[in-house]
């Protein structure tokens, strides 16, 4: 029996290595989408995880609507706006909307909220509503139209063009998988824009002309009801769908308190294993989240607290170095099976230690800087962080007599005064010496004579 049981652990080990190896070993350079194009990047640092003609334009439909919602939000930052302004929609805001695009019927004369509005183009891609918020914050669309695409500028994004706020259907606007996921990331950076984003359904309140709609978000991917897509660790952020580019999602994942954002263009529909169609902007995203969590993990390269370097330091209390560590520590998400020490070179720098430089010497204090670091990996150079002490270093009284003593005797000056005075020492020393033995030499005369005169003279008989 204990045969047996070995035989099926052993059999049970092989299957289940069978089904996981292929993925993991090969998963992070043969990730399989269904999709024309995909990026999924570490919003704080720009750190590109998993890239698929990320740098290609394409049509981005409604995801547009993004940078629409990052302007009104930074002006809002600047104290420009706040989102409770009240706004009035203008007829000529919604001229030129195509019937069949996305709406929320918002009339000419019509006063809402900033806020609201934002719902309105987040949640459900209400052109109406984009249009209205960009009249609101640069006074006509052109204006807010060139704002938009220098912002994108600013950005870094390569592949980008605006020619209206709302993601309608045009030719002429495009993106990258690559330009939105930078878009999406500054967006991420205010935290209204991610509650709202991440709203599933919410009822926002009637107005002068208009009972209260209700708003329902077609972000499957962060709704429970729709299991066939729902990811719950999804955040927001944007999805979109055109004729020209099809299914287009903006999607985010939080990773302790970072947020990786994805993107996918291009998705289509296509036929599943149960007999109904799927969004593959959806199902690839999902999928993408999944590899990420099954191999990626955020990793610190450098920590605050690590031991970098131990750095010569003199005159120091029962020490002659000091350890250095880095200020602010480096993090990012790596594959698991990474090893740090044998892919990231680092390069120490010791400031004391440079070509006529000073000697470093105690005293110091914990967060002395002591030098500088930087990290190398697949011909990127992070840094350079700065190398502080971890303790404070103690001078030694002992040590600093001797280093005084020392630095005063490399006077020329003091030097000949110093020997001087040990030769006048010296011959004193002497001349006291031969005194003393004249002297002594006299005393013993003198007793000698002394003792010869008393022996020679006659006693007086009584």
């Amino acid at each position: 029996m204990t045969v047996m049981k070995r035989l099926s652990a052993l059999l049970v080990a092989a299957i289940l290595v069978s089904l996981f190896a292929p993925l993991c070993s090969s998963a992070l350079d043969e990730l399989t989408l269904d999709i024309k194009a995909a990026i999924l990047m570490n919003s704080e640092t720009g750190e590109v995880i998993y890239s698929k003609d990320s740098e290609k334009p394409y049509h981005i439909a409604e995801t547009a609507v993004v940078m629409t919602a990052l302007l009104a939000f930074e002006a809002a930052a600047r104290g420009d706006v706040s989102l409770s302004d009240t706004v009035t929609a203008s007829a000529e805001a919604l001229e030129g909307i195509p019937e069949d695009a996305e709406t929320q019927k918002i009339q000419p004369g019509e006063k809402m909220s900033l806020e609201s509005l934002l719902y309105c183009a987040l949640v459900c891609s209400a052109a109406d509503a984009c249009n209205v918020i960009a009249q609101y914050i640069s006074g006509d669309l052109d204006t807010f139209i060139k704002l938009m695409n220098d912002r994108a500028a600013e950005l870094g994004c390569k592949n980008t063009r605006f020619v209206n706020a709302n993601g309608v259907e045009n030719n002429e606007q495009f993106s990258s998988a690559r330009d939105l996921a930078l878009i999406a990331s500054a967006a991420a950076g205010h935290d209204k824009f991610m509650e709202i984003c991440n709203t599933v359904t919410i009822e926002v309140t009637e107005t002068n002309l208009s009972a209260i709609r209700l708003l329902d978000n077609s972000n499957y991917l962060i709704r429970p009801d729709y299991p066939r897509y729902y990811y719950s660790y999804a955040c927001g952020i944007k999805n979109g769908y055109s004729e020209t580019g099809g299914h287009c999602l903006i999607s985010a994942v939080n990773v302790d308190g970072i947020y990786v954002v994805s993107v996918t263009l291009g998705g289509q529909l296509a036929a599943a294993d149960n007999g109904y169609y799927e969004i593959r902007s959806f199902t690839e995203t999902r999928k993408l989240f999944k590899w990420f969590f099954l191999n990626y993990s955020y990793r610190d390269i450098i920590s605050p607290i690590e031991p970098i370097v131990e750095v010569p330091i003199a005159l120091a209390e029962g020490t002659d170095t000091v350890v250095a560590r880095v200020q602010e520590g480096l993090s990012m998400f790596l594959p698991n099976d990474l090893k740090l020490s044998e892919t990231f070179k680092r390069e120490i720098t010791i400031y004391s230690q440079q070509e006529g430089a000073e000697k470093l010497k105690a005293p110091i204090s914990e967060g002395t800087v002591l030098g500088e670091m930087t990290v190398s990996f697949n011909g990127e150079t992070y840094g350079p962080f700065t190398l502080v002490a971890n303790t404070d270093v103690q001078v030694s009284k002992l040590e600093l007599m001797r280093a005084n003593l020392s630095s005063l005797m490399k006077n020329p000056l003091v030097s000949i005064i110093f020997w001087v005075v040990i030769i006048v020492i010296v011959l004193y020393i002497a001349f006291v010496i031969q005194y003393n033995r004249r002297r002594a030499k006299k005393r013993r005369e003198f007793n000698k004579l002394n003792e010869n005169s008393v022996t020679t003279i006659p006693r007086k008989k009584p």
